[in-house]
């Protein structure tokens, strides 16, 4: 299937709105991305990776247990475990060669129901560590972040 050059998806969705995977794949009309069920998803009809972040993560194995937080207007998340910097889908990352939406929620479920994700906005790549690999800790600036939001779920 042919990729849409420059095709934004950006304003398929609103900050602070609440998105499922299957929400999701019905706005972007991708079907797979509905069975995924890792934190990442690469679009296939448009130059845009999807991070799907669970904060708090006291449930989850020791190695599913990922550096993800913000710090202010800046987002730090760590990659797949079985990534490095030079990775091709990384390297996409670093280069800009794609647009990195972030969607993120506190719980994955709450009382066994699945929550939905918080559509949190473009990120736009600034660095790594250097000392990491299977993970990359990778430093990235929200452009959409307002430190002044009213939104109560920002």
């Amino acid at each position: 299937m042919e990729k849409y050059m420059g095709f934004s998806l950006k304003n398929k969705f609103s900050i602070g709105g609440f998105y499922t995977k299957y929400s999701l794949s019905e706005i972007i009309k991708e079907p797979n991305l509905k069975l995924v069920r890792e934190g990442l998803y690469y679009c296939k009809k448009s130059e845009s990776t999807f991070l799907f972040v669970d904060l708090v993560k006291v449930n989850k194995p020791k190695r599913f247990r990922f550096n993800d937080k913000f710090q202010g207007e800046y987002f730090h998340w760590d990659s797949q475990t079985t990534q490095h910097i030079n990775s091709p889908k990384i390297q996409e990352i670093v280069n800009k060669e794609v647009d990195v939406h972030l969607f993120c929620r506190e719980y994955p479920k709450i009382k066994n129901k699945t929550q939905p994700f918080i559509y949190c906005g473009i990120l736009d790549y600034l660095e790594y560590d250097e000392g990491t690999s299977k993970p990359v800790h990778i430093i990235f600036q929200s452009l959409d972040y307002d430190d002044e939001t009213s939104h109560e779920h920002l």
